[in-house]
């Protein structure tokens, strides 16, 4: 007979510009802990814009059983301290990590708090954060990583259900919260990825649940799962999988989707992630009928030696063309992009920007983009071998890029962009997040955005005659950022306008240079 425990599930305050949401593993959890029979207390410090001491101080007074932490890069120091804060209080309770960003920084995290914490659940944790609830030891679960006399213990790999439909709907107590944030509601509809990317951390995080890249929930229970919000009000979605399309066949299942959002009659708005490789014209226009208006897209690069080097499995022309036929349908599209790593040289530089400036209408979160290696990729340890880091900074190992002039002119478009991040930041982000605001609404913000890429475009095109004389490059920079100025300081006010309009908050984002 399983012992009920009162549990606390924390989505730790963060300290970044990005848009609060819902942490959605957590909700799930929060769910399956409830359906086993434990009490449940999920505190979203970041979406309630808590500070460590009230989220300390919630926590020593409910003085739960078990503490279930889910940390991101951007709340990595304020965890530890929150742990430190906690035992400095006498709790005595228990305390595990999980999630993405726990898995690949185990060791930091442990050596940072290892003797104050039980230990960490890597990869998927629906079944073994139940496990710990019954045993009470990390010891014995598996796929747990913790610290024993000083030394890293690594447990066997955890087996995972094939058959997501089995898991209970999460738990939506943050719901009044994410309307009144004017996020869309986060929904799961698969989990995994079917590319391999020798960048991306979704294949290697599988990969410490199971050996299969991709698993989808059926059509149905997705469905089923919209309706529900829908009844309680809610009108978009951002269906958070890495990769919604699973397998490379006729789409059977997505079609399958479609039919029957189209049966269920509720209008619903919503954003997913694909391929390029999955983009097709038919089921485009199909998914436009039933509510997508807009796309996270992996494009990476227009230069094949690069896609090649990162392992995408597609060439430009089909990057071109999912781009084609995404514009056609009038779907806005997120666009992921790679202008730099170590091999970058100018001429790949300028091949970039030739498309950037003929897709320009994508959405980039500027165009000084640098390769993140996460550790645990495949391109991190290749890169390692090959060239060696700088140091670390945060998850992200750092690197120079071997080219003198792509250095100088990454070092400059670099200086560029953090000069007006914070409204680049609150410009792009009810675009990018998105933000559920009327259609009049997104296309003004849209519109603003526009401008700072046109301008981003211009910069770096004056830039690059000057890569090779780093004191001309630092002058045309000074003479850009005067130009220009006037123009960063109206589209600042616009924005400011913009968010007073949609009822918008715009929180940490107005802090600008």
């Amino acid at each position: 007979m399983t012992v009920s425990k009162k549990i606390v599930l924390l989505s730790p305050p963060a300290n970044t510009h990005r848009t609060p949401e819902e942490c959605l593993g957590l909700e799930y959890l929060a769910a399956e802990s409830i359906e086993c029979g434990h009490k449940v207390d999920y505190v979203d410090a970041w979406m309630s814009e808590m500070n460590l001491k009230q989220v300390g101080k919630i926590i020593l007074e409910k003085n739960p059983d078990v503490i279930g932490i889910s940390p991101s890069m951007d709340s990595f120091q304020i965890v530890i301290d929150l742990v430190l804060f906690l035992r400095s209080n006498q709790y005595k309770g228990q305390i595990v990590f999980g999630g993405i960003y726990a898995s690949f920084e185990a060791e930091s995290l442990l050596a940072a708090i290892g003797s104050q914490i039980d230990g960490i659940l890597t990869g998927e944790a629906d079944e073994t954060f139940q496990e710990f609830l019954r045993t009470g030891k990390i010891c014995d679960v598996s796929g747990s990583i913790y610290q024993y006399q000083g030394r890293i213990i690594r447990n066997p790999r955890q087996k995972v259900s094939d058959n997501l439909d089995s898991l209970p709907l999460p738990l939506r107590e943050t719901f009044s919260l994410v309307r009144k944030l004017k996020t869309p509601s986060h929904v799961m509809g698969s989990r995994g990825c079917r590319g391999n990317c020798s960048f991306c951390s979704v294949a290697c995080y599988q990969q410490f649940s199971t050996e299969k890249r991709w698993r989808g929930r059926s059509p149905k229970n997705i469905v089923s799962e919209l309706v529900d919000l829908s009844k309680k009000g809610e009108d978009m979605v951002k269906l958070i999988d890495d990769n919604f399309f699973g397998q490379r066949d006729d789409k059977q299942r997505e079609k399958r989707f479609i039919q029957l959002l189209k049966d269920s009659g509720i209008n619903m708005r919503f954003r997913l992630s694909l391929r390029v490789d999955d983009v097709e014209d038919d089921i485009i226009e199909s998914f436009k009928q039933v509510g997508l208006f807009a796309v996270s897209l992996g494009v990476e690069s227009f230069v094949q030696k690069k896609l090649n080097d990162f392992a995408k499995g597609v060439t430009v022309k089909q990057n071109i063309r999912a781009l084609e036929i995404l514009h056609k349908h009038d779907i806005y599209v997120q666009m992921g992009h790679i202008m730099f790593w170590p091999f970058t040289t100018m001429a790949e530089i300028e091949e970039e920007l030739l498309f950037l400036e003929k897709f320009k209408w994508t959405v980039t979160k500027g165009i000084c983009t640098k390769l993140f290696l996460a550790d645990g990729t495949r391109i991190t340890k290749r890169l390692y071998s090959e060239i060696g880091f700088k140091g670390k900074e945060g998850a992200n190992n750092l690197y120079e890029i071997i080219d003198s002039k792509a250095n100088n002119f990454y070092y400059a478009l670099r200086s560029w962009t953090k000069e007006f991040s914070p409204l680049y930041e609150q410009v792009i982000d009810p675009v990018s997040s998105p933000k559920n605001v009327t259609q009049q609404m997104y296309e003004s913000f849209y519109k603003l955005y526009m401008r700072l890429k046109e301008m981003d475009l211009e910069v770096a095109k004056r830039l690059i005659p000057y890569v090779s004389d780093p004191i001309k490059l630092q002058k045309t920079l000074e003479q850009l950022r005067k130009e220009f100025s006037e123009s960063l300081v109206l589209i600042g006010n616009q924005t400011d306008h913009l968010y007073n309009q949609a009822g918008l908050s715009i929180g940490q984002c107005n802090t600008r240079i």
